[in-house]
């Protein structure tokens, strides 16, 4: 776990994200611990070894697309540590989670990344992946207390 949230904090930093880590608190690992080994597990992270240090890590979760009835796999994270960036390792780990996501019978592999970081977006251009375009990305976050306050309807009357 402190291998984890130190390679999470470092991702953070580079994407100016540390306040929203930092705002998790001093239980950020427990929080990391708690959905990994979750019955059944929230979502999946893979560190990557080369040469026995840890050169990066994924984190993936199982989606479900109703067009294709079948599931998808979401990359939440994927993050290379700058002494290992340019060997190869940031394809090697998408390959991987490819491996993973056909074991599963996945449809698809999904992601998100910031458009200003064009090195990382260079990389993705690199895989021969396409852009998927006329979509926006919508993001709850600080809405949810409120929003669910206002729900007019219980969960479980939801069926």
């Amino acid at each position: 776990m402190t291998l984890l949230a130190a390679m999470i904090r470092e991702m953070a930093e580079l994407l100016d994200g540390e306040d929203v880590v930092a705002s998790v608190g001093a239980d950020f690992e427990t929080k990391l611990h708690q959905h990994l080994f979750a019955q059944p597990a929230t979502i999946d992270v893979r560190i990557l070894e080369v040469d026995g240090y840890p050169a990066g890590y994924c984190a993936f979760y199982m989606t479900f697309s109703t067009f294709r009835a079948s599931p998808g796999l979401y990359l939440e994270d994927i993050y290379v540590r700058p002494h290992f960036r340019k060997l190869g390792v940031g394809r090697k780990m998408m390959q991987a989670i490819c491996k993973i996501a056909r074991s599963r019978g996945c449809c698809r592999v999904e992601w998100v990344a910031p458009a200003r970081n064009r090195a990382v977006n260079e990389f993705y251009e690199s895989l021969e992946v396409p852009v998927v375009t006329g979509w926006n990305l919508y993001r709850a976050r600080d809405t949810i207390s409120e929003m669910s306050e206002q729900a007019q309807f219980d969960s479980e009357e939801l069926q």
